[in-house]
């Protein structure tokens, strides 16, 4: 797990948020969670969205000060009120999803910053309003890699069980079922998060 936690942390690090700002993560799987818990450790007010009530359950156990549906009649507005109507001070998108990333632009304050960190197929494109970027100054940034630099940190997180990866360990399969770990993995269900394969013959498939 230090691999992914070291990814997210690096990410947490590039955005230029203050203790009391409000963050939105949307995405609660894995790597949303990780990003949820790092940044409530920084100190930010963050705002976990998903559309599975069952990760945003998980999200609050994690650290979100708020859980919304972002499909949810009034979104918006709710964001807007958990800010006193300044906008959201960063946004990080941990969901694939370009409407995401064009609400999330909409919900920044001016100076406000959006990063991405799972649009990761080459060649796609998606059109946003480039006067938010140029007139009202919000930063859009992208992370994707580990700095092995940072593993010292990293390592202390996990074993200290700041942020306690187990949570995210949904399901563990025998070596000799690797390949139905696998085809969960590629379309996981609403209840698996992270998948392990074990040579303990003991697992049945649930953590």
């Amino acid at each position: 797990m230090l691999e992914p936690v070291n990814t997210v942390l690096k990410a947490v690090k590039m955005l230029s948020i203050l203790r009391g700002d409000w963050v939105l993560v949307a995405g609660q799987g894995p790597i949303g969670l990780m990003f949820t818990r790092l940044l409530q450790l920084r100190g930010a007010r963050v705002v976990a969205t998903d559309l599975i009530p069952a990760r945003l359950r998980l999200a609050r156990s994690f650290g979100a000060s708020e859980v919304l549906n972002p499909s949810a009649t009034g979104f918006e507005k709710k964001v807007a009120n958990l800010t006193e109507g300044r906008g959201l001070d960063a946004a990080v998108i941990a969901v694939p999803s370009d409407e995401v990333v064009r609400q999330c632009q909409r919900l920044l304050r001016g100076g406000g910053q959006l990063l991405l960190f799972a649009h990761t197929k080459r060649g796609d494109q998606s059109p946003i309003d480039l006067s938010a970027i140029c007139v009202d100054e919000k930063q859009m940034l992208g992370s994707y890699s580990s700095d092995f630099l940072l593993q010292k940190g990293v390592a202390d997180l996990v074993f200290s069980r700041k942020l306690d990866v187990r949570k995210l360990i949904t399901h563990t399969f025998p070596l000799e079922r690797t390949a139905e770990a696998i085809a969960l993995a590629a379309k996981p269900s609403a209840g698996a998060l992270k998948i392990v394969v074990t040579p303990d013959e003991s697992k049945n498939g649930r953590l």
